[in-house]
Order: C-alpha cells, then structure tokens, then sequence
C-alpha cells in the first residue's frame, strides 16, 4: 500500500482491527491509515477491535448517510452514528469504529 502513487481521500473499512494505528520509532505512524497517508488518504474509519464485518457495515452506511445528506463532518457523522447504533445494539459494538486522521 505504501507505494500506491494515489489513495482515496477517505477510507471506510470494516475488516477487524483497521483503525488501530500506533507509533513506532522516531513518531511513524503504522497501521492501514499510515500506510495510505503519503499516497493521498487524508482519514480512515474502521473497527478497533476484531468484529464481524457485517455486524459493522450498517454502520458505516449510516455514518455515510449523516456525512453525505447531513453534511456533517466525519467525526460528528460518526459521534452520532455511535449515540443511535448504541440503542439498537451492545454498547462494544456500536462504538467500534475509530477515526485515524483528519476530521473532513
């Protein structure tokens, strides 16, 4: 990924455990995020922890509902896809997703 010439401004993912990111060395970032920041890829939501993808994805198309129609910035679409998702499903679940990046 890290020789991509050009990368999606913003990446939504729901393969388990995408949006860790941590810091090694001398401040390098790694993690999928970090892999895709020099080709272009200003942030990326995706599950802290290992969950079923299908568990996540009516997730992300509610986040992207409230970003899209909304035009909500990514960190309140996804604030706000949390506080509804944590009524219908556990609370481990529906605050899975972590943003890595910019806000947009």
């Amino acid at each position: 990924l890290q020789s991509l010439k050009r990368t999606p401004q913003f990446i939504l993912s729901a393969a388990c455990s995408t949006g860790i990111q941590w810091q090694a060395g001398a401040g390098e970032q790694m993690g999928l995020y970090g892999a895709m920041q020099k080709g272009g890829t200003k942030a990326l939501i995706g599950p802290r922890w290992d969950v079923v993808a299908s568990d996540v994805l009516p997730l992300l198309n509610l986040l992207l509902k409230k970003y899209f129609e909304q035009h909500a910035t990514l960190i309140d679409a996804l604030h706000e896809t949390c506080i509804e998702a944590e009524k219908q499903m556990p609370r481990w679940l529906a605050w899975s997703l972590a943003l890595e990046g910019d806000w947009l």
